[in-house]
């Protein structure tokens, strides 16, 4: 049996990562189609040469609006007026490549509970980690939506998620 979002000739790769700040949480994915992988790699890798970034080197904005990482990225050649100009050429080419975006996400009240709604049943969750929160905002991204009946579930994708320093991959 196939794990969902580990079968590398899926149709559809996804590339996932999340955000906190303060009390919100997202998670996000960009779905490709498999044949269109090659023209993303290529226009990334177009942006980071024109704006002198290692190929290896992630773009990842909370390295990119942060001086201090931004040093220890050796990206210290980044002004932020760079960084806006490297932001705007990547969403343009970026737009040239089919691609689905899917996103959840929570603001997570004081008292360490979430309630969810499955099926007209509540669900209280209690976290001690807000971090654990978002296994289910990642997996809620490939939830079925009435206005995208066309969008990949989890089985149809090869599903690379960014790794959390703290805590490991989202998937494992």
């Amino acid at each position: 049996m196939e794990k969902v979002g580990q079968n590398p000739k899926a149709p559809f790769c996804a590339f996932g990562d999340d955000s906190a700040y303060k009390n919100a949480l997202a998670y996000a994915y960009a779905i490709f189609h498999r044949k269109d992988i090659s023209k993303a790699k290529k226009a990334l890798n177009s942006i980071k040469k024109k704006f002198h970034i290692p190929i290896d080197a992630p773009i990842h904005c909370r390295i990119l609006f942060s001086g201090d990482q931004r040093k220890n990225a050796n990206l210290d050649h980044m002004s932020p007026d760079r960084v806006k100009r490297l932001i705007s050429h990547l969403i343009d080419e970026m737009n040239q490549v089919p691609c689905l975006l899917r996103y959840s996400y929570c603001i997570l009240p004081e008292s360490g509970e979430i309630f969810l709604k499955v099926i007209d049943e509540d669900h209280k969750i209690v976290y001690d980690e807000p971090k654990g929160v978002l296994g289910i905002l990642s997996q809620a991204c490939f939830l079925p939506i009435r206005n995208q009946p066309y969008a990949p579930g989890a089985e149809l994708c090869e599903i690379f998620a960014s790794r959390d320093k703290k805590r490991g991959q989202v998937f494992s």
